[in-house]
Formats: C-alpha cells, structure tokens, sequence
C-alpha cells in the first residue's frame, strides 16, 4: 500500500480497519493520522492502533487496511506527536473501497444526491 502511494506521488492522511465477522456483520473504523504520509511503518502502526479496538472472539472472515483523504505533498504534524487524530468515526456501512485499495483510476468521484 505504501509503495503505491508513493508510486502515484500521494499521501494519505486517514488510515481505516474493515473487520467482517463470522455472522458476516462488518466494521469499519477510520482514523486520521494528524498528517499526510506515505510511509509503511505509520500505516501499520496506525492500523495496529484501531485493530486493538475490535474483539476478534467472535472470529474474523475478513480484515482490510486502507487508506484516504490523499494530499499530493506530506505534511509535518503540527501539534505534538499523537499519531491518532480523536476524530476517528466509525461505521457500519460495508463494502466502501478507497483509491488506494483498488487503484485511483478505477473509482470514481463521490457525489452526494440531492433530497427528493
């Protein structure tokens, strides 16, 4: 994942954990890591953080990294030396790939629709 960040000359700067469970019920949690980076040892890092947030008892089918919220240029944190932003979300929704999971040419642009 890293390597194709820097491949494409990008930076992320949220970091997410899928976890599907036996009973196929899915979570998603995504955090900001406070900066822009491309750097593998971050990523993990950040990845370990969120995963220590699941139960994995329940036994797990299935457990995906990615990242989002690219920049073009990394930015130095700003404030301290936190790696995890408390902004963090979390989700139910299944199935949201990033660019950088399946390639920045293959997904398109997210629109929001209109209320009816």
């Amino acid at each position: 994942m890293a390597s194709r960040l820097a491949r494409a000359g990008l930076f992320a700067r949220t970091v997410t954990v899928k976890v599907r469970f036996a009973d196929f019920t899915t979570r998603t949690i995504a955090r900001g890591l406070g900066g822009a980076t491309d750097s593998l040892d971050e990523i993990t890092s950040a990845a370990l953080t969120i995963f220590d947030e699941v139960d994995p008892r329940p036994g797990v089918r299935l457990l995906g990294i990615g990242v989002s919220n690219f920049a073009t240029s990394a930015q130095e944190k700003l404030f301290g030396t936190s790696r995890l932003s408390t902004a963090g979300r979390t989700s139910r929704r299944t199935n949201r790939s990033s660019s950088a999971e399946c390639g920045a040419e293959h997904v398109l642009p997210w629109r929001r629709r209109r209320p009816r």
